[in-house]
């Protein structure tokens, strides 16, 4: 694995020590420290440039060396949050961070009436959703959760169950699990910041789990669009959503998780969207590049 060399600085003549970048950081490079933001040495290695602290630091104070505030952002204005399609998609960020006040039901209701405009392969619509409002059993589901990831070290330095997974994923999903979530689950088990670190449901009031019949057809698609139209949804209510990937390996795994949250034995979660109200405004979006060709007529 290739050691990740992104440089993090703070400007303190411009940080006027808020916090927003603590709040963000997914992988909790940033804390408060004698009145100042300090980053955590040991922690800077996890950092993917997701431009998420430099989304919300007003001042622009903090500085990264894959980033740029002139060419990878784009300042938002103070209405752009409503209107246009277009301003739904920019204002839209994976929010980590959340208000400790509950999401009303109704507006999880609106959230479930947009999935069910999204378009199926062919019907009737096979995704399932499960919606989790209760704190205590959010914070049980997550501890059972880390206890899963916790022996996940152990088991891949064994050459034979190293194997074993191995088979099992494909190739992506190894490298994945390799590459980015194994590094991140044992720094944060090594390193805790606190006890009431929960870096997978992020102590979010709500938890909608996507979840389907094995036996369905063309799910993964399906879910995957119900998703987004649930993650643009709640947007458009006031609300931030981020997609936890750490959730469905456990569940799927776990017959007492899957029984706490009433998943069908015969059913597999396929994702998770933790919800709730952002903690902090952001000030700009990232652009993010992608290759792309057009074939045309000439």
């Amino acid at each position: 694995m290739e050691i990740n060399t992104i440089n993090i600085a703070i400007d303190t003549n411009k940080c006027t020590v808020c916090a927003s970048c603590m709040h963000v950081c997914p992988n909790g490079i940033y804390a408060v420290h004698d009145k100042k933001i300090a980053i955590n040495p040991l922690r800077t290695h996890l950092c993917i440039a997701c431009g998420q602290c430099m989304a919300v630091c007003k001042s622009k104070a903090v500085q990264q060396s894959k980033l740029d505030y002139d060419t990878d952002f784009e300042e938002l204005s103070p209405d752009s949050a409503s209107g246009t399609f277009d301003n739904l998609i920019k204002t839209r960020r994976s929010v980590r961070s959340f208000k400790n006040i509950p999401v009303p039901e109704e507006l999880l209701l609106e959230i479930l009436n947009t999935v069910s405009y999204a378009p199926i392969s062919f019907p009737p619509h096979k995704t399932e959703i499960c919606i989790v409002q209760n704190y205590e059993l959010l914070a049980k589901a997550s501890g059972e959760m880390m206890k899963f990831y916790e022996k996940m070290p152990k088991l891949l330095a064994n050459p034979i169950i190293r194997q074993i997974i191995k088979h099992k994923l494909t190739n992506r999903q190894f490298m994945v699990l390799q590459n980015h979530v194994m590094p991140i689950v044992t720094t944060k088990i090594n390193n805790k910041t606190g006890e009431n670190e929960d870096f997978i449901l992020r102590n979010a009031p709500v938890l909608l789990l996507f979840h389907a019949n094995t036996k369905a057809e063309l799910i993964e698609t399906d879910l995957h669009i119900a998703l987004t139209y649930a993650m643009l949804g709640a947007h458009a209510a006031g609300l931030g959503t981020c997609v936890i990937d750490l959730v469905a390996p456990p569940v799927n795994k776990s017959p007492e998780l899957k029984q706490l949250f009433k998943i069908p034995t015969e059913n597999e979660v396929f994702s998770a969207l933790i919800v709730g109200y952002p903690k902090v405004h952001y000030f700009r979006t990232i652009k993010r590049n992608f290759a792309f060709n057009f074939i045309g007529n000439t």
